[in-house]
Protein backbone atom coordinates (compact mmCIF):
# COMPACT_ATOMS: atom_id res chain seq x y z
CA UNK A 1 0.00 0.00 0.00
CA UNK A 2 1.12 3.29 -0.75
CA UNK A 3 1.47 6.45 1.13
CA UNK A 4 -1.45 8.09 -0.28
CA UNK A 5 -3.43 4.74 1.07
CA UNK A 6 -2.19 5.15 4.23
CA UNK A 7 -2.91 8.10 4.64
CA UNK A 8 -6.34 7.61 3.24
CA UNK A 9 -7.00 4.63 5.63
CA UNK A 10 -5.82 6.80 8.81
CA UNK A 11 -7.65 9.42 7.86
CA UNK A 12 -10.84 7.40 8.10
CA UNK A 13 -9.94 6.05 11.32
CA UNK A 14 -9.40 9.31 12.82
CA UNK A 15 -13.08 10.37 11.72
CA UNK A 16 -14.63 7.45 12.80
CA UNK A 17 -12.68 8.21 16.12
CA UNK A 18 -14.28 11.36 15.92
CA UNK A 19 -17.31 10.61 15.29
CA UNK A 20 -17.52 7.64 18.12
CA UNK A 21 -15.72 10.47 20.51
CA UNK A 22 -18.36 13.18 19.80
CA UNK A 23 -21.04 10.91 20.17
CA UNK A 24 -19.87 9.51 23.97
CA UNK A 25 -19.69 13.46 24.33
CA UNK A 26 -22.95 14.20 23.63
CA UNK A 27 -24.92 11.49 25.41
CA UNK A 28 -22.66 11.07 28.50
CA UNK A 29 -23.02 14.87 28.71
CA UNK A 30 -27.39 14.70 28.35
CA UNK A 31 -26.73 11.76 31.13
CA UNK A 32 -25.31 13.83 33.87
CA UNK A 33 -25.92 17.15 32.95
CA UNK A 34 -28.93 17.95 35.97
CA UNK A 35 -26.38 16.88 38.40
CA UNK A 36 -23.23 18.35 36.79
CA UNK A 37 -24.47 21.67 36.38
CA UNK A 38 -25.80 22.01 40.49
CA UNK A 39 -21.73 20.67 41.17
CA UNK A 40 -19.88 22.91 39.29
CA UNK A 41 -22.19 25.62 40.50
CA UNK A 42 -21.96 25.30 44.26
CA UNK A 43 -18.40 24.56 43.59
CA UNK A 44 -18.11 27.92 41.95
CA UNK A 45 -19.60 30.04 44.56
CA UNK A 46 -17.89 28.20 47.43
CA UNK A 47 -14.61 29.69 45.84
CA UNK A 48 -14.95 32.75 47.39
CA UNK A 49 -16.84 31.55 51.08
CA UNK A 50 -13.88 32.20 53.19
CA UNK A 51 -13.67 36.40 51.88
CA UNK A 52 -17.54 36.51 51.91
CA UNK A 53 -18.29 34.68 55.66
CA UNK A 54 -15.46 36.62 57.31
CA UNK A 55 -16.69 40.25 55.37
CA UNK A 56 -19.95 39.60 57.16
CA UNK A 57 -19.05 38.61 60.43
CA UNK A 58 -16.46 41.31 61.13
CA UNK A 59 -16.76 41.15 64.92
CA UNK A 60 -15.20 37.40 64.54
CA UNK A 61 -12.62 38.61 63.61
CA UNK A 62 -11.68 41.91 65.55
CA UNK A 63 -7.93 40.87 66.66
CA UNK A 64 -6.43 43.01 68.52
CA UNK A 65 -2.23 43.92 69.09
CA UNK A 66 -0.81 42.28 72.10
CA UNK A 67 2.30 41.66 73.32
CA UNK A 68 1.94 37.92 74.16
CA UNK A 69 -0.43 36.67 71.70
CA UNK A 70 -3.29 33.29 73.32
CA UNK A 71 -1.40 30.20 72.38
CA UNK A 72 -4.32 27.40 72.03
CA UNK A 73 -4.26 26.31 75.76
CA UNK A 74 -5.11 29.75 76.62
CA UNK A 75 -7.55 30.27 73.40
CA UNK A 76 -8.94 27.26 75.04
CA UNK A 77 -8.73 27.87 78.38
CA UNK A 78 -10.52 31.40 77.93
CA UNK A 79 -13.27 29.60 75.87
CA UNK A 80 -13.82 27.24 78.48
CA UNK A 81 -14.29 29.62 80.95
CA UNK A 82 -16.61 31.75 78.77
CA UNK A 83 -18.95 28.86 77.58
CA UNK A 84 -18.13 26.15 80.07
CA UNK A 85 -21.09 23.49 78.35
CA UNK A 86 -18.97 24.12 74.77
CA UNK A 87 -17.31 20.85 73.77
CA UNK A 88 -14.53 21.23 71.60
CA UNK A 89 -12.70 18.97 68.92
CA UNK A 90 -9.58 21.51 67.46
CA UNK A 91 -8.61 24.61 67.92
CA UNK A 92 -8.07 26.64 64.35
CA UNK A 93 -5.78 29.48 63.16
CA UNK A 94 -7.94 31.78 60.89
CA UNK A 95 -7.85 35.15 60.08
CA UNK A 96 -5.68 36.00 62.84
CA UNK A 97 -7.82 34.58 65.76
CA UNK A 98 -8.62 31.26 67.06
CA UNK A 99 -11.12 29.53 65.73
CA UNK A 100 -12.59 26.38 68.01
CA UNK A 101 -14.88 24.15 66.46
CA UNK A 102 -17.42 21.89 68.86
CA UNK A 103 -17.77 18.29 69.22
CA UNK A 104 -20.05 18.13 66.60
CA UNK A 105 -17.87 20.48 64.01
CA UNK A 106 -21.39 22.36 63.61
CA UNK A 107 -20.77 25.32 66.18
CA UNK A 108 -17.25 27.69 66.37
CA UNK A 109 -16.29 29.79 68.39
CA UNK A 110 -13.55 32.87 68.03
CA UNK A 111 -10.88 33.77 70.55
CA UNK A 112 -8.83 37.04 70.27
CA UNK A 113 -5.17 35.81 70.12
CA UNK A 114 -4.19 39.65 71.66
CA UNK A 115 -6.81 39.45 74.74
CA UNK A 116 -7.77 35.72 75.24
CA UNK A 117 -11.47 37.36 74.75
CA UNK A 118 -14.10 35.75 73.38
CA UNK A 119 -15.09 37.41 70.16
CA UNK A 120 -18.31 35.20 69.54
CA UNK A 121 -20.14 32.57 68.07
CA UNK A 122 -20.83 31.57 64.45
CA UNK A 123 -21.85 27.99 62.66
CA UNK A 124 -19.63 28.76 59.06
CA UNK A 125 -21.42 25.40 57.43
CA UNK A 126 -24.67 26.52 58.54
CA UNK A 127 -27.34 28.00 56.37
CA UNK A 128 -27.02 27.84 52.43
CA UNK A 129 -23.20 27.47 52.83
CA UNK A 130 -23.94 24.76 54.53
CA UNK A 131 -26.29 22.94 52.32
CA UNK A 132 -24.20 24.00 48.93
CA UNK A 133 -20.90 22.15 51.18
CA UNK A 134 -23.39 19.28 51.90
CA UNK A 135 -24.01 19.00 48.10
CA UNK A 136 -20.27 19.82 46.84
CA UNK A 137 -18.16 17.66 49.55
CA UNK A 138 -20.49 15.09 50.45
CA UNK A 139 -23.51 14.62 47.99
CA UNK A 140 -25.94 15.60 50.70
CA UNK A 141 -23.94 12.55 52.86
CA UNK A 142 -23.15 15.05 56.22
CA UNK A 143 -25.03 14.36 58.83
CA UNK A 144 -23.22 17.54 60.40
CA UNK A 145 -24.59 20.01 57.20
CA UNK A 146 -27.65 21.41 56.07
CA UNK A 147 -29.77 19.57 53.40
CA UNK A 148 -28.49 15.90 54.71
CA UNK A 149 -30.26 13.28 53.20
CA UNK A 150 -29.83 10.07 55.06
CA UNK A 151 -29.91 7.28 52.27
CA UNK A 152 -27.33 8.85 50.36
CA UNK A 153 -25.05 8.80 53.94
CA UNK A 154 -25.49 4.66 53.60
CA UNK A 155 -22.45 2.69 52.97
CA UNK A 156 -22.28 0.78 49.05
CA UNK A 157 -22.21 -2.70 49.94
CA UNK A 158 -18.78 -4.17 49.44
CA UNK A 159 -17.38 -0.51 49.45
CA UNK A 160 -14.88 0.92 53.12
CA UNK A 161 -16.41 3.36 54.09
CA UNK A 162 -18.10 4.83 50.60
CA UNK A 163 -21.62 6.33 50.88
CA UNK A 164 -23.58 6.54 48.38
CA UNK A 165 -23.08 10.24 48.17
CA UNK A 166 -19.74 9.53 47.87
CA UNK A 167 -20.42 7.09 45.10
CA UNK A 168 -22.30 9.88 43.08
CA UNK A 169 -19.58 12.75 43.68
CA UNK A 170 -16.74 10.17 41.82
CA UNK A 171 -18.67 8.90 39.64
CA UNK A 172 -19.74 12.34 38.20
CA UNK A 173 -15.90 13.10 38.51
CA UNK A 174 -14.82 10.78 36.53
CA UNK A 175 -17.93 11.28 34.21
CA UNK A 176 -16.51 15.09 33.84
CA UNK A 177 -13.17 13.44 32.90
CA UNK A 178 -14.17 11.52 30.15
CA UNK A 179 -16.29 14.47 28.80
CA UNK A 180 -13.37 16.18 29.04
CA UNK A 181 -11.34 13.67 27.02
CA UNK A 182 -13.95 13.06 24.10
CA UNK A 183 -14.92 16.93 23.30
CA UNK A 184 -10.90 17.00 23.06
CA UNK A 185 -10.94 13.63 20.81
CA UNK A 186 -13.70 14.97 18.95
CA UNK A 187 -12.19 18.25 18.35
CA UNK A 188 -9.00 17.81 17.89
CA UNK A 189 -7.63 17.63 13.92
CA UNK A 190 -4.57 16.72 12.89
CA UNK A 191 -0.90 17.60 14.12
CA UNK A 192 -0.27 19.53 11.11
CA UNK A 193 -3.47 21.99 11.57
CA UNK A 194 -3.76 21.90 15.05
CA UNK A 195 -2.35 25.84 15.33
CA UNK A 196 -4.74 26.90 12.43
CA UNK A 197 -7.77 25.12 14.13
CA UNK A 198 -6.86 26.62 16.95
CA UNK A 199 -6.62 30.07 15.51
CA UNK A 200 -10.16 29.31 13.74
CA UNK A 201 -11.67 27.96 16.87
CA UNK A 202 -10.64 31.13 19.03
CA UNK A 203 -12.38 33.31 17.20
CA UNK A 204 -16.17 32.91 17.23
CA UNK A 205 -18.64 33.80 14.56
CA UNK A 206 -21.28 35.71 16.21
CA UNK A 207 -23.10 36.75 13.44
CA UNK A 208 -23.99 33.34 12.15
CA UNK A 209 -26.95 32.80 13.96
CA UNK A 210 -27.64 31.55 17.49
CA UNK A 211 -26.74 28.02 17.03
CA UNK A 212 -23.30 28.55 15.52
CA UNK A 213 -22.66 31.28 18.22
CA UNK A 214 -23.02 29.08 20.83
CA UNK A 215 -21.42 26.02 19.54
CA UNK A 216 -18.19 28.26 18.79
CA UNK A 217 -18.25 29.94 22.50
CA UNK A 218 -18.55 26.31 23.12
CA UNK A 219 -15.65 25.05 21.86
CA UNK A 220 -13.82 28.38 22.79
CA UNK A 221 -15.37 28.15 26.54
CA UNK A 222 -13.44 24.55 26.62
CA UNK A 223 -10.32 25.38 25.99
CA UNK A 224 -9.67 28.01 28.15
CA UNK A 225 -11.27 26.24 30.86
CA UNK A 226 -9.76 23.01 30.19
CA UNK A 227 -6.71 22.63 32.91
CA UNK A 228 -8.96 23.49 35.60
CA UNK A 229 -11.84 21.46 34.29
CA UNK A 230 -9.04 18.35 34.35
CA UNK A 231 -8.16 19.27 37.83
CA UNK A 232 -11.72 19.39 39.31
CA UNK A 233 -12.46 16.12 37.78
CA UNK A 234 -9.51 13.72 38.93
CA UNK A 235 -9.17 15.40 42.38
CA UNK A 236 -12.81 15.73 42.73
CA UNK A 237 -13.34 11.94 41.93
CA UNK A 238 -9.99 11.22 43.72
CA UNK A 239 -12.01 12.23 47.02
CA UNK A 240 -13.90 9.37 46.94
CA UNK A 241 -12.69 6.28 44.79
CA UNK A 242 -9.72 5.06 46.22
CA UNK A 243 -8.32 3.61 42.79
CA UNK A 244 -8.06 7.15 41.36
CA UNK A 245 -5.46 7.97 43.99
CA UNK A 246 -3.53 4.28 42.81
CA UNK A 247 -3.50 5.68 39.30
CA UNK A 248 -2.16 8.79 40.19
CA UNK A 249 0.88 7.13 42.42
CA UNK A 250 1.28 4.30 39.10
CA UNK A 251 1.25 7.13 36.57
CA UNK A 252 3.79 9.60 38.46
CA UNK A 253 6.39 7.49 39.73
CA UNK A 254 5.20 7.80 43.53
CA UNK A 255 3.89 6.11 46.59
CA UNK A 256 0.94 6.36 48.63
CA UNK A 257 2.25 7.53 52.14
CA UNK A 258 1.51 5.67 55.27
CA UNK A 259 0.09 7.36 58.21
CA UNK A 260 0.73 6.12 61.29
CA UNK A 261 1.67 6.74 64.80
CA UNK A 262 0.87 5.23 67.86
CA UNK A 263 0.95 6.76 71.48
CA UNK A 264 3.69 5.22 74.36
CA UNK A 265 1.68 3.03 76.89
CA UNK A 266 1.33 5.61 79.71
CA UNK A 267 0.53 4.40 83.76
CA UNK A 268 -2.77 5.56 84.86
CA UNK A 269 -3.78 8.65 85.55
CA UNK A 270 -0.78 10.41 83.89
CA UNK A 271 -1.17 14.10 82.90
CA UNK A 272 -1.89 15.05 79.35
CA UNK A 273 1.28 17.45 78.22
CA UNK A 274 -1.83 20.06 77.05
CA UNK A 275 -1.97 21.46 73.74
CA UNK A 276 1.05 24.24 73.83
CA UNK A 277 3.11 21.70 74.76
CA UNK A 278 2.51 20.07 72.51
CA UNK A 279 2.64 22.73 69.54
CA UNK A 280 6.51 23.15 71.09
CA UNK A 281 7.40 19.64 70.74
CA UNK A 282 5.90 19.66 66.91
CA UNK A 283 7.74 22.58 66.26
CA UNK A 284 11.09 21.02 67.11
CA UNK A 285 9.70 18.35 63.90
CA UNK A 286 9.15 21.44 61.51
CA UNK A 287 10.22 24.73 62.59
CA UNK A 288 9.13 27.93 61.38
CA UNK A 289 6.33 26.92 60.03
CA UNK A 290 2.93 28.40 60.03
CA UNK A 291 0.71 26.83 62.48
CA UNK A 292 -2.70 26.04 61.02
CA UNK A 293 -4.66 23.41 63.67
CA UNK A 294 -4.14 21.72 66.68
CA UNK A 295 -6.33 18.74 67.24
CA UNK A 296 -6.28 17.11 70.66
CA UNK A 297 -6.75 13.75 71.31
CA UNK A 298 -10.26 12.07 71.24
CA UNK A 299 -12.30 8.92 70.93
CA UNK A 300 -10.96 7.92 67.50
CA UNK A 301 -7.33 9.31 68.03
CA UNK A 302 -5.02 8.99 70.63
CA UNK A 303 -2.39 11.60 69.90
CA UNK A 304 -1.99 15.08 69.19
CA UNK A 305 -1.93 16.26 65.75
CA UNK A 306 -0.42 19.39 65.04
CA UNK A 307 -1.02 20.97 61.20
CA UNK A 308 1.56 23.17 60.03
CA UNK A 309 2.36 24.95 56.50
CA UNK A 310 5.19 26.31 54.47
CA UNK A 311 4.81 29.63 52.45
CA UNK A 312 1.73 29.96 52.22
CA UNK A 313 -0.79 31.45 55.30
CA UNK A 314 -3.77 29.72 55.74
CA UNK A 315 -5.46 32.30 57.68
CA UNK A 316 -5.02 34.98 54.28
CA UNK A 317 -6.02 32.44 51.61
CA UNK A 318 -7.31 28.83 53.34
CA UNK A 319 -10.30 31.20 55.07
CA UNK A 320 -12.46 29.40 57.51
CA UNK A 321 -11.73 26.39 55.87
CA UNK A 322 -8.15 25.16 56.60
CA UNK A 323 -6.12 22.93 55.40
CA UNK A 324 -2.50 21.90 56.11
CA UNK A 325 0.73 20.99 53.84
CA UNK A 326 2.48 18.76 56.90
CA UNK A 327 0.81 17.16 59.93
CA UNK A 328 3.14 16.33 63.25
CA UNK A 329 2.01 13.74 65.54
CA UNK A 330 2.36 14.26 69.51
CA UNK A 331 2.46 11.74 71.92
CA UNK A 332 0.07 13.85 75.15
CA UNK A 333 2.23 11.94 77.85
CA UNK A 334 5.31 11.83 76.72
CA UNK A 335 5.51 14.49 74.01
CA UNK A 336 7.77 12.53 71.70
CA UNK A 337 6.68 13.89 67.95
CA UNK A 338 6.86 12.36 64.96
CA UNK A 339 6.35 13.59 61.53
CA UNK A 340 2.64 12.38 60.27
CA UNK A 341 2.38 13.49 56.60
CA UNK A 342 4.25 16.17 54.10
CA UNK A 343 7.31 17.62 55.26
CA UNK A 344 10.19 19.57 53.65
CA UNK A 345 11.13 15.78 51.63
CA UNK A 346 7.73 15.12 50.40
CA UNK A 347 8.35 14.42 46.50
CA UNK A 348 5.95 16.00 44.26
CA UNK A 349 3.48 13.51 43.15
CA UNK A 350 2.58 12.70 47.18
CA UNK A 351 2.71 16.56 47.95
CA UNK A 352 0.51 16.96 45.26
CA UNK A 353 -1.96 14.27 45.90
CA UNK A 354 -1.82 14.33 49.61
CA UNK A 355 -1.53 18.09 50.62
CA UNK A 356 -1.98 20.43 47.57
CA UNK A 357 -4.67 18.73 46.64
CA UNK A 358 -7.53 20.47 48.63
CA UNK A 359 -5.53 23.71 47.96
CA UNK A 360 -5.51 23.24 43.97
CA UNK A 361 -9.01 22.14 43.87
CA UNK A 362 -10.43 25.14 45.57
CA UNK A 363 -7.62 27.40 44.70
CA UNK A 364 -6.52 28.46 48.66
CA UNK A 365 -3.22 28.19 47.48
CA UNK A 366 -3.44 31.62 46.16
CA UNK A 367 -4.81 34.90 47.40
CA UNK A 368 -8.41 35.74 46.42
CA UNK A 369 -7.89 37.91 43.36
CA UNK A 370 -5.99 35.00 41.63
CA UNK A 371 -8.70 33.15 42.34
CA UNK A 372 -10.89 34.81 39.90
CA UNK A 373 -9.29 32.12 37.11
CA UNK A 374 -10.81 29.78 39.15
CA UNK A 375 -14.36 31.29 39.90
CA UNK A 376 -14.17 32.53 35.76
CA UNK A 377 -13.41 28.80 34.68
CA UNK A 378 -16.03 27.30 37.07
CA UNK A 379 -18.41 29.85 35.57
CA UNK A 380 -17.43 29.11 31.85
CA UNK A 381 -18.01 25.20 32.99
CA UNK A 382 -22.02 25.73 33.99
CA UNK A 383 -22.35 27.55 30.93
CA UNK A 384 -20.25 24.69 28.74
CA UNK A 385 -22.91 22.61 30.59
CA UNK A 386 -25.87 24.70 29.42
CA UNK A 387 -25.03 26.02 25.63
CA UNK A 388 -24.38 22.23 24.89
CA UNK A 389 -27.93 20.87 25.96
CA UNK A 390 -29.25 24.18 24.02
CA UNK A 391 -26.98 22.98 20.81
CA UNK A 392 -28.68 19.77 21.02
CA UNK A 393 -32.37 20.28 21.58
CA UNK A 394 -31.78 23.07 18.72
CA UNK A 395 -30.43 20.70 16.65
CA UNK A 396 -32.68 17.88 16.93
CA UNK A 397 -35.76 19.74 16.63
CA UNK A 398 -34.28 21.60 13.27
CA UNK A 399 -33.87 17.33 12.25
CA UNK A 400 -37.33 16.37 13.29
CA UNK A 401 -38.41 19.51 11.65
CA UNK A 402 -36.33 18.39 7.90
CA UNK A 403 -37.84 15.33 8.29
CA UNK A 404 -41.55 16.24 8.78
CA UNK A 405 -43.79 15.40 5.39
CA UNK A 406 -44.20 18.73 3.61
CA UNK A 407 -48.54 18.81 3.37
CA UNK A 408 -49.96 18.07 -0.56
CA UNK A 409 -51.05 21.91 -0.83
CA UNK A 410 -48.29 22.98 0.05
CA UNK A 411 -45.81 20.52 -2.40
CA UNK A 412 -48.13 21.60 -4.80
CA UNK A 413 -47.98 25.35 -4.33
CA UNK A 414 -43.80 24.93 -4.38
CA UNK A 415 -44.09 23.21 -7.76
CA UNK A 416 -46.03 25.83 -9.23
CA UNK A 417 -43.63 28.94 -8.07
CA UNK A 418 -40.95 26.44 -9.91
CA UNK A 419 -42.70 26.23 -13.36
CA UNK A 420 -40.74 28.91 -15.68
CA UNK A 421 -42.76 32.08 -16.98
CA UNK A 422 -43.13 31.61 -20.88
Amino acid sequence: MGRRGRNRRAARAGSATRRWSAALHRWLGLLVAAVLVFQLASGTLLLYRPEIFALTHPELFAATAGTVAAGPAEALAALHRALPQFSTSYAASVEGVWQIWDADYHRAAYIDPGTGNLLGTAEPDGGFWGVLLNLHDCGLSCETYPGYVAALNVTVPGADELTWGGLVLGVLGLALLLLTLSGTVAWWPSMGRFLRALRTKMRPRLDRGAYRAHRDLHDVGAVLALPLIVVWAVTGAGYALPFVGDAWYAVTGGVAPEHSFTADAAPEGAPDIGPDAALAAARTVLPGQELVFVIPPGPDQDHYLVGFQDGVAPARYGGVRTFSESDVAVDPHTGRAALYDGGPGQPWPEWLWESGNYGVHFGYLVPWWARALWFAAGSVSVYLVGSGLWTWWWRRRRIRRAARPVPAPRRAAAAVEQVPAE
